[in-house]
């Protein structure tokens, strides 16, 4: 599967891959910035997610979990916020495993985003590919979000993260 930037009225895959792409390079530049007490600091919420480590580090570790242990059979322990000590080390991972996510869509025909898998989880849901896909693009969009109200609430401004923006950009 290429990644190209959207022609005019397009919503395929490859341009919601290619939207993912461009907001994990600015979440990526905004996380590098920050001082590491920040990157670490608790933010008093009930989230699962107990800092923009621990948030960022699960959007990165969900991918590898589902690309590279569900759709691609790797076997071995997933990755662990814990594993990140700052946002540098945090970043590196995200591209590594965004890399190996290029790389198995650069693979992928239509045979293979057809192919049903089983998901490891509750109920053992059968998934297509592309459904897997989508539902890891949801699910980063809406961390994604979470990361935009954190940085707020910890006095950053968060990057533009809106579809249109993305769209309205690679058509200039």
């Amino acid at each position: 599967m290429e990644l190209r930037p959207p022609r005019p009225g397009e919503t395929s895959l490859e341009v919601l891959f290619a939207y993912s792409e461009y907001m994990r390079e600015r979440f990526s530049m905004a996380l590098l910035e920050l001082p590491l007490d920040l990157f670490l600091k608790p933010l008093g919420l009930d989230w699962m997610f107990g800092s923009l480590r621990d948030l960022a580090g699960h959007i990165v570790a969900t991918e590898d979990q589902w690309v590279g242990s569900i759709l691609q059979g790797r076997a071995g322990p997933g990755l662990e916020a814990a594993a990140f000590p700052d946002a540098a080390t945090l970043v590196r991972s995200w591209e590594e495993v965004r890399g190996r996510t290029r790389e198995y869509l650069a693979r992928a025909d239509e045979r293979e985003i057809a192919r049903v898998v089983v998901a490891p989880f509750a109920g053992s849901p059968r998934l297509t590919v592309r459904q897997v896909l989508l539902h890891l693009l949801v699910h980063e969009t809406h961390h994604r979000g979470q990361l935009t109200a954190a940085l707020r609430m910890l006095g950053v401004a968060p990057p533009p993260s809106d579809f249109y923006d993305y769209v309205a950009e690679q058509l200039q």
